[in-house]
């Protein structure tokens, strides 16, 4: 045997193996870049979000220079508005409680709207022409799962994004499997991008790792909507330095932006 020979090709091997470990790892770190939701971050702090390729913060804590500035940095930027909840943090919440039509549950100022209202569609629209006219890039809107609430929602929820849409914008839909599915032959009518939450780990203080039959679910539905050519990306909320590393990996094998949370306060 040529042991000189065997040797050599050992090395090659774990030079070949580590060249493509550096290769992941560097992968990793710039898709950790590429996308993240922000919307507790105040305009103050925004130099937070120039790292970011695509980034979400919440209109109501960024002034017009803020944005600006951020924007100025090559940040593309995206405004949070809930489209399917009423959020009585907000100045003027109490006018909207008459389409409020449950609590949301684990947030105790928050309520599920009903988006088949006149008035409450209005509102969104209003929110999101003023963002659009602000000079905010694009629109997240947020709780599309409002049609699981209370049944008969989702034409209602097709409606008002169908108007949103109408507005010109680039939009990401938070969530909302129940109503990607059933318009999944149309689903660019609605929507540029899905994004999905808790795919593998779920949202609360101790960051734990979600059941392997809720993943497999998600994952399953996800690859139906990659298929029909829409943007997926994904945010998991994990401090498991191993669990980060694969969730890195699967999104970048899949073409799926990701962002992980260290904890849920999503700031920056």
């Amino acid at each position: 045997m040529n042991m000189k020979h065997t040797l050599s090709s050992t090395k090659q091997i774990q030079i070949l193996l580590l060249l493509a470990a550096v290769f992941l790892c560097a992968s990793c770190m710039h898709a950790s870049h590429a996308f993240a939701v922000c919307n507790a971050l105040d305009g103050s702090e925004y130099r937070k979000a120039e790292k970011y390729r695509i980034v979400v913060v919440d209109p109501d804590l960024f002034d017009e220079e803020q944005l600006a500035a951020l924007k100025a940095s090559g940040t593309t930027v995206y405004a949070y508005v809930s489209a399917g909840s009423i959020e009585a943090f907000r100045e003027g919440y109490e006018q909207w409680m008459d389409d409020a039509i449950a609590p949301y549950e684990g947030y105790h100022d928050e309520y599920w709207a009903d988006v088949s209202s006149e008035q409450w569609q209005e509102h969104v629209l209003s929110v999101c022409e003023i963002c659009r006219e602000s000079g905010y890039d694009g629109l997240f809107l947020d709780n599309i799962d409002v049609c699981d609430v209370k049944e008969g929602l989702a034409e209602s929820m097709a409606s008002l994004l169908g108007r949103i849409r109408a507005l010109g914008m680039p939009v990401m839909l938070n969530g909302g499997m129940t109503f990607c599915l059933q318009h999944q032959d149309d689903i660019a009518e609605y929507t540029d991008c899905i994004v999905q939450e808790e795919v593998f780990t779920l949202y609360d203080r101790r960051c734990q790792r979600n059941n392997s039959e809720t993943t497999k679910e998600y994952l399953s539905y996800l690859k139906d909507m990659r298929n029909t050519g829409t943007d997926v990306k994904l945010i998991e909320y994990s401090d498991n330095p191993l669990l980060i590393l694969k969730i890195r990996l699967y999104g970048l094998f899949h073409g799926m932006d990701v962002q992980i949370a260290r904890n849920p306060y999503l700031n920056g």
